[in-house]
């Protein structure tokens, strides 16, 4: 396992390592990522992700911007590429909270850090902010699964 920061990733290299694909692929950008151990990531919040005029983007996308920020970190210490993405669902939510709403026009930046690993299961810390005030934390449990879709 690298341990190595990788260059910063901009919207076509995280859409290859990532299965999502619009309107799901949330990352915009990652500006740093050290396999297996942390990561930092940039949503650029439009009015086209949000539910009508007035609406905040909702809780549970801030929450899969984090789980996908986790795929990449998770999925880069296992040597995924773009041509053999790593493959991961989200397995569990622990404690995740939204402190305060986000709207259009906010850069929802988001951090993770790995803890635990146990066997295919591992465990992240999420942390999401608009202009540097932290706006959601919490943990996040992510299975490794089969790259070829074999059980």
């Amino acid at each position: 396992m690298s341990s190595s920061a990788f260059p910063a990733l901009d919207p076509v290299a995280v859409a290859g390592r990532l299965p999502h694909r619009f309107p799901f692929l949330l990352i915009d950008r990652v500006d740093e990522l050290v396999p297996g151990k942390r990561g930092r990531g940039l949503k650029l919040v439009s009015g086209g992700e949000l539910l009508g005029p007035g609406q905040a983007f909702p809780s549970l996308m801030i929450l899969e911007v984090g789980a996908q920020l986790l795929g990449l970190v998770a999925g880069a210490a296992l040597g995924d590429s773009p041509q053999r993405p790593a493959v991961g669902y989200l397995a569990a939510i622990q404690e995740f909270h939204c402190h305060r709403s986000v709207v259009a026009g906010d850069r929802l930046e988001v951090e993770v850090s790995l803890g635990r690993r146990f066997g295919a299961l591992l465990q992240g810390d999420v942390r999401a902010f608009v202009a540097g005030d932290m706006i959601a934390e919490g943990k996040l449990t992510a299975m490794q699964g089969d790259p070829t879709g074999g059980s």
